[in-house]
Formats: C-alpha cells, structure tokens, sequence
C-alpha cells in the first residue's frame, strides 16, 4: 500500500535553507544534483547574494546570524552553485542600513502529512522514514525527504535525522495517526513526486466481532489540523505560525479488516413427533501441505445458534463447557474440527442445549421445535450438514425410519446464492 504525492509545478517543492541544498548533493559538470544523501546540518548558510539565481528555499533572501543557529562553517558567501559575485568578506551579512540582516529564515522546509483515520486497537502502521522524490517524466531519483518524528507534534517539531534511509520505525498502536515528511533537497526544475509505502500490521487484540477500515489522505503541513493547541496566525504572537487550512486531498480506504466470521442457514430443523435433527459444522481452514492447494490461515473459534420458530426468535446459544449454552461462546472449533450435535439434545462436549429452553439445559430434551436455524461461526471456512430422522422409531424392529440430509447455505457473499450478510465467504481449497 501507498500514497503518492505530485508536484504542482517546477520549484513547489523547497527545502528550508540551501544548507540542505549543498548537504545532499553534489555539483556535476556545473549543475547541482542529488547525490542521494539524507543529512539535516544544524548550520544554517546565508542567502543574502543581490543578482544570484534563485535559491529555491522557503527562507528565500535570508541574512541569518549565529542567533538563528550559525552559519556555513565553511564561509562560502554565496554559496557554490548559487552565484558568483561575493558580498563583502566571506560570511558577512549585509546590511547598510537596509535592515536585511534582519530578514530571519523559515521554520521548515515544505512539508507534507499523511492523514490515518481512526486506527482501531491491535493495528499498527509503518511508514519508512525516508523517502526519495522522482521525476514524473524519468521516474528518476531527484530528491529526499525525511519524516518528522516529534513526539507531540510532527506539524512543527524539529526532524531527526535518520538511523538508515530504508528505517521503518514509526508505529502506533491506535488513535489518529499523522506521518510528517519535509523536503530535505528538490530539484527546482524538474516536476516530481513523493510516494510513500504504508505498511499495516495486526495482533491478536483485533476486535473479531466487528469489521474494521481505516482511510488515509494527504496534504500540506503544517495546518489547523494539529494537534498542539496553537492556532492559526493571526498575529505576531510568540509561538505562533502560519498554517494551511484543512485541505486534505486524495486517498481513500487504506485497507479493511473482514471479521473471521461465517454464516450459515440451516432451512428445516426439527425435533417434534420423535424426529431429531443432527447438526455438523466444519471448520475447513486446515488445507492439505499439497502445493496444488492454497494454504490458508489456520482458524479457530466458537460457533453461535439462534433458533427460529412461528414468527419468532425462539432461543439463542453459544459453544460454552463452562457454562452450558451462555453467550459470548468460550469453547472453540479448532482447525480442521468438526461441531456436532443434535437440536434436541444438544451436546455436553460442545456446551450446547440445543432447542431446549429450559435454562442451562436443566430440562428434558426439546420435542416440539419445528423451524430454521442459523449460526455464525469465529473462523471463514465453514461447511454445514443436517440429517434430519425418526430416529426413536428407527430402533423398533421391524419398523424403518425416515431420514434426509442436507447441506446447509452460507450466507455471505462471493458467489453465494443467497446473500444475506455483510461478510466475505471464502471457499477453504481456493483462497
């Protein structure tokens, strides 16, 4: 997964100060180019040079002082690359009562954020922390960018430089999550483009009951969407800094979650006039090691019931040994296990009643339900039979009973004839 963001036109994208210019890249037959580096200098070089070509940087024309964090220990004024023609000594402002030497320099460079919608508990989200600018045209490497890895804050806090360019450390574990990148070196005349891979990771504390999604867009940052309290600039207040209003573009659902869940319909089950009803449920998800199969998830969870009956919902149970059909279910199908049990009797290994509604199976078995049946089972790959007989009468001699037996319909989609969940059905010899 990604998010690819594009240049509006040539020079849109600057870095802060040429200092990152001159760290990143090298000068080649008199061009300056990209030389693949990621180094953030903690120096800042004066652009201050009348006449010399455009610097390119969100500071623009600057005569920074040591105040603002130094200048080029290396003096060169104005830089290599720039212009020609020095002002004065080497790493002198000037000033001659113009007051130039007061024009400061920009907090960052352009910043770009990548928006997460809200990330549910046991998800966990990886971006790299640095991330090379291509050409449109070439799809060559043009540039870098670094992810902003402020704890508080990634809008405004300072960048770190990285512990290796392919770093994937940024992660958390919930909550709306911003991922920050600043523009470290462009090239200001080719138009380019910054894709970001996402990487998703889950644990066991998935919710199982629900299906879960998160979305993802892009934008400028800094903006009003940051979570530090500052607000917008509207005056020359300390602390206070310009921001981009919430203009948020592109993306869309970064990826969903489908709960391990199958449903299945059971039409006719009985156990009035003596007849009974076997119930099996399968949980394929155990495929053969065979390479013509494709291997599938291991599986395993509890099954519920609900019995239908004259208009009505007649009971409801779970697959629960410590407490005989009491819902949410605690006793699990494993992989490759196979469910069973009859309406009227239920199942001691299993923890079912079956249609009896006398309490925790307290009661005699059920006799007179006539309905249908649905379950839910907590695993994807299931498979349901009914075997529906006389089978009081069948132990007489000389009388022979009645029995059919059936499958049971799966509810979900993909394929299935009879659609009537919001879940995915997944054959378990095909997935």
């Amino acid at each position: 997964m990604f998010i690819r963001f594009g240049e509006g036109f040539q020079s849109s994208w600057k870095t802060k100060g040429w200092e990152q210019m001159e760290a990143n890249s090298s000068i080649v037959s008199g061009n300056r180019v990209y030389n693949e580096q990621f180094n953030t200098p903690a120096y800042i070089t004066r652009q201050n040079v009348p006449g010399a070509s455009s610097y390119h940087t969100e500071s623009g024309f600057a005569a920074p002082t040591a105040a603002d964090g130094g200048v080029d220990p290396v003096g060169q004024n104005p830089p290599l690359g720039v212009g020609t023609v020095p002002v004065g000594p080497a790493g002198q402002s000037i000033s001659n009562g113009t007051g130039v030497s007061l024009a400061g320099v920009a907090t960052n460079g352009t910043r770009l954020q990548i928006v997460f919608g809200a990330v549910p508990a046991g998800v966990s989200i990886f971006t790299p922390e640095v991330v090379y600018l291509t050409s449109k045209s070439t799809l060559a490497v043009t540039g870098v960018a670094i992810r902003n890895n402020h704890p508080t804050d990634p809008n405004r806090g300072s960048l770190t430089p990285p512990s290796g360019p392919l770093a994937t450390d940024w992660s958390q574990a919930s909550g709306n999550l911003t991922a920050v990148y600043e523009i470290i070196y462009s090239d200001a005349f080719t138009e380019e483009e910054l894709t970001v891979p996402i990487g998703v990771t889950t644990t066991n504390a998935l919710p199982q009951t629900i299906d879960v999604s998160t979305t993802v867009r892009g934008g400028f940052a800094p903006s009003n969407l940051s979570g530090d309290g500052v607000p917008l600039l509207t005056s020359a207040a300390a602390g206070q800094l310009p921001r981009f209003f919430e203009n948020l573009s592109g993306g869309g659902t970064l990826f969903t979650i489908v709960k391990c869940n199958c449903n299945l319909l059971f039409p006719y089950v009985s156990s009035a006039s003596g007849f009974d009803t076997g119930i099996a449920i399968a949980n394929t998800s155990l495929s053969p090691t065979d390479p013509t199969f494709v291997q599938t998830l291991a599986q395993s969870g509890p099954v519920q019931f609900w019995y239908f009956q004259n208009g009505a919902l007649a009971r409801t149970e779970c697959t629960n040994v410590a407490s005989k059909g009491v819902c949410p279910g605690t006793t699990f199908v494993p992989s490759g296990g196979v469910l069973t049990f009859t309406v009227a009797r239920g199942s001691n290994t299993w923890g079912l009643c079956g249609a009896n509604s006398n309490g925790a199976c307290s009661g005699s078995a059920a006799t007179n339900f006539n309905g249908y049946m649905m379950a839910k089972t907590g695993f994807q790959y299931c498979h349901g039979f009914a075997y529906f007989s006389d089978l009081d009468r069948a132990v007489i001699p000389g009388i022979y009973g009645t029995s059919v037996g059936y499958l049971a319909l799966v509810m979900d989609t993909e394929g299935s004839r009879l659609v009537r969940t919001n879940n995915t059905a997944f054959d378990s010899l095909n997935q």
